[in-house]
């Protein structure tokens, strides 16, 4: 069995059937440019459900991002530096199961406005611009998103 299988395994149908229905709805409503930035500030908007201190070292915020994502079984990530930038790999994302094909970048959208507050908040010296990196195979696609922070 693939590990994208057991991910949407832990999808509940109904939750599955609503997501589908707003990001569709989301999708005949609105341009693409808005949608994006729409989830972006959602992203924003819940990172405030954690709280992110600038003392904390990369080790910790780390830690501490990664108590929030198990604690509501959102995967975990894995923050570091690497080529002059950070690189933020988070792993097992709902998300990846939830959504459909077409609406993936809305959901790196969500996550890339989380991960931005937090590295303010945490004062980090990488705040710039987050891309995603393609992963190199269809399971990563289900598994890892990684984006570079420069």
């Amino acid at each position: 069995m693939h590990l994208k299988s057991l991910v949407k395994q832990n999808i509940s149908g109904q939750w599955q059937f609503f997501v589908s229905s707003l990001f569709d709805t989301l999708e005949a409503s609105y341009p693409a440019q808005e949608r994006v930035s729409f989830l972006t500030k959602m992203g924003k908007h819940a990172s405030r459900s954690l709280d992110i201190h600038p003392e904390l070292t990369l080790v910790e915020l780390n830690e501490r991002i990664n108590q929030f994502w198990f604690e509501r079984r959102w995967g975990h990530c894995n923050i570091f530096e690497k080529d002059n930038g950070l690189v933020i790999e988070h792993y097992i994302s709902p998300l990846c199961a939830i959504l459909k094909p077409e609406h993936q970048e809305y959901g790196d959208a969500f996550l890339t406005g989380l991960y931005s507050e937090w590295l303010k908040n945490a004062s980090a010296p990488y705040q710039g611009i987050i891309k995603k990196v393609n992963a190199e195979n269809i399971d990563d696609i289900a598994v890892r998103l990684s984006y570079y922070v420069i």
